[in-house]
C-alpha cells in the first residue's frame, strides 16, 4: 500500500475516534446540532382549546343568573308579605268603617226617636196646661234678643235661652232657696212678661253628675227645682201658668265637662226657654 493510502486510513481512524468521543459525551448528539439524533425539547406553548373557554363563560353566566334569580325570589317574597299586610289593613279599615256606619245609623235613629218623644211630650204638656199652639212664624218674625243684667241670654235656633246659675237660686244639691233667689226670678219674670207675654216658656232644670244622698236621684232634684221656679214665676210675676211648663233634664245635657268643680258649677243651672209659639 502506498503512503497515500496509509494517510487516508489514518484520517478515517481520526474521524471515527472523534465520533466515538462525541458519543461518549452526548450519545444522542448536541442540542441544537440539527443532527439526525437531535432530541432538543419543544419549548412552544400548546394552543388554547376554544370550546373549554366558551364552557367557562357559560358557567359564569349561569352562576350570575342563579344569583339574580335568588334575589328576585327574595324581592317577590317581600312584596307578597307587604301586599298581605296591606290587605289586612284594608280589611280592618273596612270593618271599622262598617262599625262606624252602624253606630252613626243607630245614633241618628236614637236622635229621631228622642225628638219624636220630646215633641209628643211638649204637645201633651201644652195641651195639659190649656195652650193652643199657633203656626210658627219665626222665619219671618224671629224672637227679638233681650238683655238681663248678670245673666246669659243666647239664641238657640228658633228659641231664646235665659241661663240662671242654679247656685244663685238654690243651695247646691237641695231645693232650699238662696237669700237673693226671689229678686233674680222677679227680674227675669218681669223682662219675659214684658217682651213675650203670650209665648210658650219652658223651665228646664239641669244638674251636675254628683252623687246625692241615698234615696234621692238627680232627676228628682231637677224636677223639684223646676217646679219651685214654676210656682214662683206663675204666682209672683206676670207670667201665666198656661204658658209655662217644666222639664227635668238632670245630668243628661251638660254644657261643659263635669271633671272640675268649675265645670260642675256651670252645669248646675235653670234655663228659661222662650219658644216662638204662642197660646
Amino acid at each position: 500500500m502506498g503512503s497515500r493510502a496509509i494517510k487516508g486510513y489514518g484520517t478515517i481512524a481520526v474521524c471515527m475516534a472523534l465520533a466515538v468521543a462525541g458519543c461518549a459525551q452526548n450519545p444522542f448528539g448536541q442540542a441544537g446540532s440539527g443532527g439526525l439524533f437531535s432530541t432538543a425539547p419543544n419549548t412552544a406553548a400548546p394552543a388554547a382549546d376554544p370550546s373549554l373557554a366558551q364552557a367557562r363563560q357559560w358557567e359564569e353566566r349561569a352562576r350570575k343568573l342563579d344569583a339574580d334569580n335568588a334575589d328576585l325570589h327574595r324581592q317577590l317574597a317581600q312584596s307578597q308579605q307587604q301586599l298581605q299586610l296591606l290587605r289586612d289593613e284594608l280589611s280592618l279599615l273596612r270593618r271599622q268603617l262598617e262599625a262606624t256606619a252602624n253606630q252613626l245609623e243607630t245614633a241618628q235613629l236614637a236622635k229621631q226617636e228622642a225628638e219624636r218623644r220630646l215633641e209628643n211630650y211638649l204637645t201633651s204638656t201644652r195641651n195639659r196646661i190649656g195652650a193652643s199652639i199657633t203656626a210658627n212664624n219665626s222665619l219671618t218674625q224671629p224672637l227679638k234678643m233681650i238683655e238681663i243684667p248678670g245673666l246669659q241670654v243666647r239664641r238657640d235656633g228658633d228659641v231664646l235661652r235665659v241661663e240662671i246659675p242654679a247656685d244663685q237660686l238654690f243651695e247646691p244639691g237641695t231645693v232650699r232657696w238662696q237669700p237673693g233667689a226671689a229678686r233674680i226670678l222677679d227680674m227675669v219674670g218681669s223682662v219675659l212678661q214684658s217682651n213675650f207675654p203670650r209665648n210658650i216658656i219652658a223651665i228646664e232644670a239641669h244638674t251636675d253628675n254628683a252623687t246625692l244622698l241615698e234615696g234621692t236621684s238627680l232627676h228628682q232634684l231637677a224636677a223639684s227645682q223646676a217646679l219651685a221656679v214654676f210656682q214662683h214665676l206663675s204666682r209672683q210675676t206676670g207670667l201665666q201658668e198656661r204658658q209655662l211648663f217644666t222639664i227635668a233634664h238632670g245630668p243628661n245635657v251638660p254644657l261643659v265637662s263635669n271633671g272640675t268643680p268649675a265645670g260642675r258649677q256651670r252645669n248646675r243651672r235653670i234655663e228659661l226657654v222662650v219658644y216662638p209659639e204662642t197660646f
